[in-house]
């Protein structure tokens, strides 16, 4: 079964009718009819009753087009999330801070964030926990003090000790 077919079969549920069908995604008639053909040979049932040049939706053709307009839907939601995230137009980000951590320099670059990104959901945690929590898939990222070493979590300095 392909998306082709399972295409041309929904614009022939809406239409009711093999010609108007074709004209609409412009594809010749019978080309149409032989993808049709295709796809009830596969499923090993008509979906069509053919009365003339009139048509019908059969029982398992009603199924079908129930089932392929979640597919449609469900690929159109994919296509979506995937052009989002390509742009970071929206998604979440869970932060985890030590308990007393969130002073104005860490504020600062969160407003800084969430200005660049305003379709961002942030959330601020305050944990004891963060490396866990972040092996553990509870929060995305973790600031704390030195973690113990851990080779599943990636380590990046943003303060350094001052030498005076």
């Amino acid at each position: 079964m392909e998306l082709r077919q399972l295409e041309y079969f929904m614009v022939i549920c809406e239409e009711l009718h093999f010609s108007r069908a074709a004209e609409k995604i412009m594809v010749s008639q019978p080309n149409l009819s032989q993808q049709i053909k295709l796809l009830e040979s596969e499923l090993g049932v008509p979906l069509f009753n053919r009365i003339g040049k009139r048509i019908t939706i059969t029982e398992a053709g009603n199924l079908l087009y129930e089932q392929s307009k979640h597919i449609f839907s469900h690929l159109k939601q994919a296509h979506e999330s995937i052009s989002e995230l390509k742009q970071i137009k929206g998604g979440s980000l869970t932060i985890g801070i030590l308990p007393g951590d969130a002073d104005l320099m860490f504020n600062a670059l969160l407003l800084d964030f969430h200005s660049t990104y305003p379709n961002v959901s942030l959330s601020l945690v305050e944990t004891i926990k963060v490396a866990e929590q972040v092996i553990e898939g509870i929060i995305d990222i973790g600031v704390t003090t030195s973690p113990n070493p851990d080779e599943e979590l990636y380590k990046y300095r943003f303060f350094m000790k001052s030498s005076l």
